[in-house]
C-alpha cells in the first residue's frame, strides 16, 4: 500500500497518499503526526520548533511514541520534521530534485528481489513452512518508518512483529533494519505484506519472477490475517454433563399417558460445551440466547434454516471442581467448560399439549472480544455459531 505503484500510471503518489490516511492504524506513524489525541504534533510547521510543552510532550509519552528531538537542544526541543520518513525516502531525495528521486527509485539501486527472515513463528510455518531467505518479484522500500514502541493494547509489549525485511544490494548494508526495510509484518491483528508491488505481468519476466516461498508467505499471511479476526466459538450439545461426553440430537422426557409434564416434578436439563480458539490478545467471554421451536413464534435463521422461535430465559450453570456453580446468566460464559440448563415450564407445557410434534432447543453463541488498540477502547463481535436438541416424548409402558 506504500510502494510507488498504481494502475493509473501516477506511481510515484498514490501509495504515499493512501498511507498517509491508514498509517497510524498500520504502525506507520513513529512520532504521532496522524495519532488521534496528539494533534498538537500537527500544528508544527517547517519553520517552528516546539519547545518546553509540556501537555505536547506528555502526550507524546503516554502514546508511547519518540520524540523527534533537535539536534544539539540537550533533549529539550521537539523538531517540526516528524512524518518519520523511511531511509529509503530521505536516501532518494538525497542529491536534490525530482531527478535524484527518480533515478534512485527507478534505476533498480534501491529496488530488492530478495527477502530475509527476522522472525519465526505461525507467519512463516503456516500453513508452509518458508526459507530464510526467499526470492521475490521486484519491490522496494516504504514511505514511513514502523513505530517499534506501539502498544495499542497497552500490556506493556509491543503490538509489532516484522517476520521478513528486504535485503540485498543496498538492504544488505543495513541488514535487517525493521524499522525501514519492512517487508512483511503484523500489528496487533492486522497483517501487512509488501507482495504485489510490480505488475503481474513482470512476474513472468526471467530473473523477475515471484518464487514459490514468495506465493507460499502471501498464502499464510492470508490464513494469518484470518486467523486474526474475532472467530465465531463453537457450541455443542452433549448427552452427558462431561467434557468427554458425546454429542446428542435428542432428549426423550418420559410420561404417563394422560398425564402432563410439569417443571417441578420432571425436572429435565441439557447440557452443552462451549470453545472459542480465537488467538486474539484481549478480553474474551462467549454470551449466547436459547430459544426453542414455536408455531407463533418469530422467524429466525439458523445456518440454512429459517424457523419460527421463541427466546427463553433459564437457570445457567457451569460445571467446577466438586459440582455446580450458578453460571450468572449467559452473558458472560468461558470457553472449555461444560454448562447445564433447565428446561423452562412453558418447553414442558408445549410438549405435553403436542406430543406428537417434537420441539427443539437452539443455543445461539458468539464470541465478544473487548481490546484496546491505540489506547482506544474497542469491542468486536464475532459470527454467531449454534447447535440444536429436539425433545422427543416417550410414553410409559402400561403394564396393566
Amino acid at each position: 500500500m506504500t510502494y510507488y505503484s498504481n494502475s493509473t500510471g501516477r506511481r510515484e503518489y498514490w501509495g504515499y497518499s493512501f498511507s498517509s490516511q491508514v498509517r497510524a492504524l498500520l504502525g506507520m506513524d513513529r512520532f504521532g503526526v496522524r495519532t488521534d489525541g496528539l494533534e498538537g504534533l500537527r500544528d508544527l510547521t517547517s519553520d517552528t520548533v516546539r519547545a518546553g510543552i509540556p501537555s505536547l510532550w506528555q502526550a507524546i509519552a503516554s502514546y508511547d511514541k519518540d520524540y523527534a528531538y533537535l539536534p544539539k537542544s540537550g533533549s529539550t526541543a521537539i523538531v517540526s520534521e516528524v512524518q518519520g520518513y523511511s531511509d529509503m525516502i530521505l536516501n532518494t531525495y538525497f542529491g536534490g530534485g525530482a531527478k535524484g528521486y527518480r533515478n534512485r527509485i527507478y534505476s533498480g539501486s534501491m529496488t530488492s528481489t530478495t527477502a530475509s527472515k527476522v522472525n519465526d513463528g505461525q507467519m512463516t510455518n503456516f500453513p508452509y513452512k518458508i526459507a530464510d531467505n526467499i526470492g521475490t518479484a521486484e519491490t522496494g522500500g516504504q514511505y514511513y518508518q514502523l513505530d517499534m514502541n506501539m502498544d495499542g493494547n497497552g500490556d506493556g509489549a509491543s503490538d509489532m512483529v516484522v517476520w521478513y525485511t528486504l535485503s540485498g544490494g543496498y538492504y544488505d548494508a543495513v541488514a535487517q533494519d525493521v524499522r525501514n526495510n519492512y517487508y512483511t509484518y503484523s500489528v496487533g491483528n492486522i497483517t501487512y505484506t509488501g507482495l504485489g508491488h510490480s505488475s503481474s505481468s513482470s512476474w513472468n519476466n526471467s530473473g523477475n519472477a515471484a518464487s514459490d516461498y514468495e506465493a507460499q508467505l502471501f498464502v499464510n499471511t492470508i490464513i494469518q490475517a484470518y486467523r486474526a479476526s474475532v472467530q465465531k466459538p463453537t457450541v455443542s450439545m452433549i448427552s452427558d454433563p462431561n467434557n468427554w461426553a458425546s454429542e446428542e440430537d435428542y432428549i426423550y422426557l418420559t410420561y404417563d399417558e394422560g398425564e402432563l409434564l410439569d417443571a417441578d416434578a420432571d425436572m429435565t436439563v441439557f447440557n452443552y460445551t462451549l470453545s472459542d480458539s480465537n488467538i486474539i490478545q484481549g478480553d474474551k467471554h462467549i454470551e449466547l440466547t436459547y430459544y426453542y421451536s414455536a408455531d407463533d413464534g418469530e422467524d429466525k435463521v439458523f445456518g440454512d434454516e429459517t424457523v419460527k422461535v421463541k427466546a427463553f430465559t433459564t437457570t445457567t450453570r457451569k460445571k467446577v471442581d466438586g459440582g455446580w456453580e450458578d453460571a450468572g446468566g449467559t452473558d458472560n460464559l468461558e470457553s472449555g467448560r461444560v454448562y447445564q440448563a433447565d428446561m423452562p415450564a412453558e418447553i414442558l407445557e408445549r410438549v405435553s399439549s403436542n406430543l406428537n410434534e417434537p420441539i427443539k432447543i437452539y443455543i445461539e453463541a458468539r464470541t465478544v472480544l473487548n481490546q484496546t488498540v491505540n489506547n482506544q477502547q474497542r469491542t468486536d463481535y464475532s459470527a454467531y455459531a449454534f447447535d440444536q436438541i429436539s425433545i422427543v416424548p416417550r410414553s410409559l409402558f402400561n403394564l396393566d
